[in-house]
């Protein structure tokens, strides 16, 4: 059940699928209908886990939240007050 949970290096398939589902989502935040469902959806928390865990999908995950707090105030305070800072500011050190 948890196979990937171990692994660091993904296979080439699945680490391109990986990037396409993370291009989506960035696609997505340019529309602010897309950034408001974005946070309904718990989304934020979803890429603050990928932050925590330090692996591949960190960075994917870096991009999405830029794009997911670039013009929506909202966005950011959620961020904020989910403990996001913790987890993106060692990444950019």
């Amino acid at each position: 059940m948890f196979q990937y949970r171990k692994k660091e290096d993904l296979p080439v398939d699945e680490e391109e699928c990986v990037h396409n589902l993370f291009h989506s989502m960035c696609t997505i935040m340019r529309i602010p209908a897309g950034q408001q469902r974005f946070v309904e959806l718990q989304g934020m928390e979803l890429m603050i886990k990928c932050l925590k865990e330090l692996r591949y999908a960190a960075l994917c995950a870096v991009k999405v939240i830029n794009y997911a707090i670039t013009d929506n105030k909202k966005n950011a305070e959620k961020f904020v007050a989910t403990g996001g800072l913790k987890y993106i500011f060692p990444i950019y050190l």
